[in-house]
C-alpha cells in the first residue's frame, strides 16, 4: 500500500527524492569521458552541473540550518565563482561532494519544522528552486544532450 503524504513537508521531501532519483537516472549511462565533455548545459559539462547542483544544495542546507534563506545578490556571479572553484576537482570528488551535501540536506530536512515548508515562504521558494526544480531542469538538459550525442555518434555506444 502506498504511503500517504499527509503533510506539506512530506510532499516536498517526496518531490525532492523523486527528482533526485530521476537526476541520477540521467547520469547512469554516461561514461566518465562523456561526463566531462562540454555542452550539456551551454559550455558546461555534466561534471560542471554536478558541482553546480552541489553548490546550490549547500546554500539550501546553510539556509535551513541558519533558518535564514538568502539568495546571492548576483546568481550569475555565484554560478561563475562556484564553477571556477569546482572545475579543477576530479570527477570522483564532485560526486562525493554532491552525495555528501545531499545526504546532509536530507537529514536537515527530516529535522526541520513543518512550517518551513508552507508554500510562498522565502525558504520554500528557495528550497524548491535549489532542489527538485533544479534537478528537473538539469536532468532534462542532460538527457537531451546525451540523446543528441548518441544520435550523432551511434557507433560510439553500441551497448545502448
Amino acid at each position: 500500500m502506498p504511503v500517504e503524504l499527509h503533510t506539506t513537508k512530506a510532499r516536498v521531501v517526496a518531490a525532492i527524492d523523486t527528482a533526485w532519483r530521476d537526476f541520477h537516472g540521467a547520469l547512469a549511462h554516461l561514461t566518465p569521458e562523456e561526463t566531462q565533455t562540454p555542452g550539456a548545459c551551454g559550455h558546461w559539462s555534466v561534471k560542471d552541473i554536478l558541482g553546480h547542483i552541489a553548490s546550490w544544495e549547500a546554500r539550501s542546507l546553510a539556509a535551513l540550518l541558519s533558518g535564514m534563506p538568502e539568495d546571492p545578490p548576483d546568481t550569475d556571479e555565484f554560478n561563475r565563482i562556484e564553477a571556477a572553484r569546482k572545475s579543477p576537482l576530479p570527477l570522483h570528488s564532485l560526486f562525493a561532494e554532491l552525495e555528501g551535501t545531499h545526504r546532509a540536506l536530507q537529514s536537515a530536512l527530516a529535522d526541520a519544522p513543518e512550517n518551513l515548508f508552507e508554500p510562498g515562504t522565502p525558504f520554500r521558494e528557495s528550497l524548491d528552486a535549489n532542489t527538485f526544480s533544479h534537478y528537473i531542469e538539469h536532468t532534462a538538459q542532460i538527457r537531451i544532450w546525451a540523446n543528441a550525442r548518441r544520435h550523432s555518434h551511434p557507433n560510439a555506444h553500441p551497448h545502448r
